[in-house]
């Protein structure tokens, strides 16, 4: 069992315990005891001028100021309690939806991976030695670049490198290995469509994605349903025969830094030249000719993927970005003062002096406002001849892989057509542009990523909190059959005395189980409205879902996935 699922299952464990032992039994306070019951009898004596005495004759207040802090300290005593419990509520079922929606992905495998992730580090100025490709390359033709070209013995190498590959479903192995040029040692994840042999005598196009931050190359192809979307793609011959190649961009398990760094990670080095010459070796029946090599990816994934192709574009003949974004993100690059952060901006990148066209595919949504702002950037660089850019911005759509997966079909008959081109027609056209731009928007007051809707449901998760901070209590309490008492000594003494004859229909029509039940309704309301809130916060600030049949469509896909994983037995982590 790995690290995730051992949390998992604890968590799960933990918040099944809580709910069904502890958390009622915890919110067993005395009746009338809560915050708010208290704070309506204090104003309603203050208001009427009563004095609300005790068995004993006495008044909380008579007791002076410390007495009557007293007092009112056990209701928020127990309303803190309560609060706190509905909290360690959220916090579980936060932490088991996570994991469950981390395991498939593989979003982060490590507890310090997490913590990076919440608190980024401060980083030092880095050095950028890659950039000077673009002016000290030469392009190799149509042919990709010589630096990927498979040795001599590559059959001896393929045939090693098969006995470590591990296989995790039909047609798709997980290799881990040392790049020869690099020296990075990262996962790669390859896929091939039904029927693949090296000896078939087809030569297959490749396609390379590189994921976001956090994410690994695990849970790719079915995300984005390779096995229905890129296998119908090339049975009705909208693309010819096509691998896919998904490798660990996040080197190091850090956020991303796609690039070459003095003295760092050889990041470019290894993506686009360790991981094709790797393919070529290990399935040698795979395109030479550049024009062949796809490179696409989303989120943090796509702004490599623009960088490495403008930068690669002796490898790269196309590049595809899903949900991108202009300027560095994320990393020691991401800080406007120092020169990488300007340099490595793509749409600059496309503006400055290159050697060879740039064929790109751009989508973005107008509610996802880092994707509409890279289109508009771009549309405004200086373009050169060859260029040619195909502009998809949806009003509908956001940061997420349901979005994506629905957007694959178009890149492939996007990439079908640059395919069907000879590369004298590519460099002698005039630059070209495709698409309709829509700037981006600000969601809508009462959408799911407005602020209507947040503080509506942050509202009425107040009111829950305050509703069952006095509700539960009265459920759970034993006073139904005898009023809790105390010391004699106490200002709060009440003689125990024998149930009312207007209570006893209620005790006789309610069971103590009836009673759990509904104070675990109201519990469980309370938490999933605040869970709820908290929800549509991170939804906004990451823009994922713009829409709630966004939402649905996702968790329909997602269930129809794991009712097929469980009919043909294969719920395992990664497959």
């Amino acid at each position: 069992m790995s690290l995730i699922s051992a949390y998992l299952v604890l968590a799960v464990g933990l918040l099944a315990l809580l709910y069904l032992v502890a958390l009622p039994k915890l919110f067993h306070v005395k009746r009338g005891q809560g915050l708010l019951a208290r704070f309506g009898r204090w104003a309603r004596t203050i208001g009427s001028g009563q004095r609300r005495r005790t068995a004993a004759g006495t008044d909380p207040r008579d007791y002076g100021f410390v007495g009557y802090k007293r007092y009112l300290w056990l209701g928020w005593g127990n309303f803190v309690r309560n609060l706190a419990l509905i909290m360690v509520a959220i916090l579980l079922t936060g932490t088991t939806l996570g994991l469950a929606i981390n395991r498939p992905m593989r979003y982060v495998t490590t507890l310090s991976q997490l913590a990076e992730f919440v608190v980024p580090p401060t980083y030092d100025p880095i050095t950028v030695t890659d950039l000077n490709r673009l002016h000290e390359t030469v392009p190799s033709g149509d042919k990709l670049n010589p630096l990927t070209n498979p040795p001599a013995d590559s059959k001896e190498i393929a045939e090693r490198w098969r006995k470590e590959m591990k296989q995790l479903a039909p047609r798709k192995w997980e290799l881990r290995i040392k790049g020869p040029q690099s020296g990075e040692e990262e996962i790669i994840v390859f896929w091939v469509p039904p029927g693949y042999s090296p000896t078939n005598g087809k030569t297959y196009n490749v396609i390379e994605f590189l994921h976001g931050y956090p994410g690994s190359p695990y849970g790719v192809t079915n995300a984005l349903d390779f096995e229905n979307t890129l296998v119908q793609a090339q049975e009705d011959g909208t693309i010819p025969p096509t691998i896919a190649v998904i490798p660990e961009d996040n080197l190091r398990a850090r956020p991303p830094l796609c690039a070459d760094v003095e003295g760092d990670v050889q990041a470019s080095t290894w993506l686009a030249l360790d991981v094709p010459k790797i393919t070529r070796i290990l399935f040698p029946n795979t395109t030479d000719e550049r024009r062949g090599w796809l490179v696409t990816g989303n989120s943090s994934g796509a702004y490599c993927a623009g960088r490495l192709g403008i930068l690669y574009g002796d490898v790269f003949g196309e590049i595809a970005i899903l949900s991108g974004y202009d300027q560095p993100q994320l990393g020691p690059w991401q800080d406007p003062r120092y020169s990488t952060f300007k340099e490595n901006t793509l749409s600059q990148m496309i503006h400055d002096k290159r050697p060879w066209p740039v064929r790109m595919y751009v989508y973005g949504a107008s509610l996802d406002t880092d994707s509409a702002q890279l289109v508009r950037n771009i549309s405004h660089s200086h373009m050169r001849s060859g260029d040619y850019f195909k502009f998809q911005v949806t009003a509908r759509g956001g940061h997420n892989w349901d979005t994506w997966r629905i957007e694959m079909p178009n890149i492939y008959r996007w990439w079908g057509e640059e395919l069907k081109q000879t590369s004298d027609q590519v460099a002698h056209t005039p630059p070209r542009v495709e698409g309709a731009l829509l700037s981006a928007q600000q969601a809508p007051f009462f959408s799911i990523m407005g602020w209507g809707n947040i503080l509506f449901f942050a509202a009425l998760s107040v009111v829950l909190l305050g509703w069952t901070n006095g509700r539960v209590p009265a459920l759970l309490k034993p006073s139904i059959y005898r009023l809790p008492t105390s010391s004699p000594r106490s200002p709060y003494y009440r003689a125990p005395r024998a149930v009312a004859p207007e209570y006893l229909p209620e005790l006789r029509a309610r069971s103590y189980y009836s009673r759990w039940l509904r104070a675990f309704c109201w519990q469980s309301l309370t938490w999933a409205c605040c869970l709820f809130t908290l929800a549509l916060v991170f939804n906004r600030s990451g823009q994922f879902f713009t829409s709630y049949e966004e939402i649905y469509e996702a968790l329909s896909g997602l269930v129809h996935h794991v009712i097929v994983k469980i009919q043909t037995g294969k719920i395992v982590a990664g497959v």
